[in-house]
């Protein structure tokens, strides 16, 4: 499998006239399967201290998979990929301001793409900038990089609509570092997580981080990532440091949770509003490889099974490939006080 290799992270920041400070992040990369190998710089965030963040956790996802390693193929754990950038950001250099001529085109080369036109203009008109989007049409339009920082956050910030490389690039980093433009941290009180992990297989979990939520099926490393996402960033953002503990405890309830019980019930139904072919066939083809229906038979509109009735490979295949709000589970109450990970004061103390 190819892989991203990571060789370096550097922050660089400016002060804007509000006092507000934009941050820039670099990361030198080059492809494991692309020869001649040369890393390369190039920018993966734009904005204010949480949203550059935001790209982080996100972007530490890839290394849960071993997409994202570090020289000699060294995995990275996300945690600690987070944890370095927040160091780094906590020692940025200066960013100088410069004049950018914008090029218009039809190639990801070019820092307007025309294919995402009808965005750009969108964008520009959302920060009340139409006049400029105007000036993209006529062919001469620039930015500096100070100065019109609203612009560019509108169109390379993060979660806009190109990615930031296509407008900074490392060499604009001056050498002189700025401390003062490190973040605050922060002290506060992080959010209780209820943990609900089984293992199914030796690749799939059964999984809930709400009670409110339906049951899922996912590999180990995709819970890792969508806790990562979705708890792990909110409670950095509430207590510098905290994600680092909580994504390593939660990796190793996922790695030793306790394997379904066998009386399990399951109840699946074929047919939901917004069906999609691919669900109703998976749910048929559960049913035929169980023996409820005969081969090329659709299954009963609703139907039942235990779990230690799933017996061969492309069953199990099957019932983990259901959606969610497909199958409604009742797990033996006995058993799911005694082996149910349900500890919500379990991340309270995280450092």
């Amino acid at each position: 499998m190819s892989s991203t290799i990571l060789s370096g992270k550097a922050s660089a920041a400016f002060k804007r006239e509000d006092g507000s400070i934009v941050y820039f992040l670099f990361e030198k990369t080059h492809e494991s399967n692309v020869f001649p190998q040369k890393p390369n710089w190039s920018c993966i965030a734009i904005g204010n201290f949480k949203e550059v963040m935001y790209k982080v956790f996100h972007h530490s996802t890839a290394c849960e998979g071993g997409c994202l390693v570090g020289t000699g193929r060294r995995l990275i754990k996300p945690e600690n990929y987070i944890s370095d950038w927040r160091r780094k950001l906590t020692e940025p250099v200066q960013i100088g301001d410069c004049k950018i001529r914008l090029t218009v085109g039809n190639s990801y080369l070019c820092h307007i793409d025309m294919h995402n036109i009808n965005k750009v203009e969108d964008a520009l008109k959302n920060i009340g900038r139409e006049d400029f989007f105007e000036t993209i049409k006529t062919g001469n339009a620039s930015v500096s990089l100070h100065q019109d920082i609203e612009i560019i956050l509108a169109l390379y910030g993060v979660g806009q609509v190109f990615p930031p490389w296509r407008i900074v690039e490392h060499y604009m980093t001056w050498c002189n570092p700025q401390p003062e433009y490190a973040p605050m941290s922060s002290a506060g009180k992080v959010n209780n997580v209820n943990l609900h992990v089984y293992q199914v297989d030796d690749y799939t979990l059964l999984y809930r981080n709400d009670d409110s939520k339906p049951w899922k099926f996912e590999y180990s490393y995709q819970i890792i990532n969508k806790f990562i996402c979705d708890y792990a960033y909110e409670n950095e953002m509430q207590q510098t440091g905290s994600s680092k503990r909580m994504i390593a405890d939660y990796r190793n309830l996922c790695l030793s949770a306790p394997k379904l019980p066998k009386e399990t019930k399951f109840t699946v139904t074929r047919i939901t509003d917004g069906d999609k072919t691919y669900d109703r066939d998976c749910v048929d083809q559960l049913a035929q490889e169980l023996g409820l229906v005969e081969k090329g038979q659709p299954a009963p509109s609703v139907f039942s099974l235990f779990f230690g009735d799933v017996k061969s490979q492309t069953a199990m295949y099957r019932l983990t490939s259901l959606h969610a709000d497909k199958v409604a589970l009742d797990i033996p109450e006995q058993v799911a006080h005694k082996n149910l990970y349900v500890q919500p004061d379990l991340f309270c103390e995280a450092a």
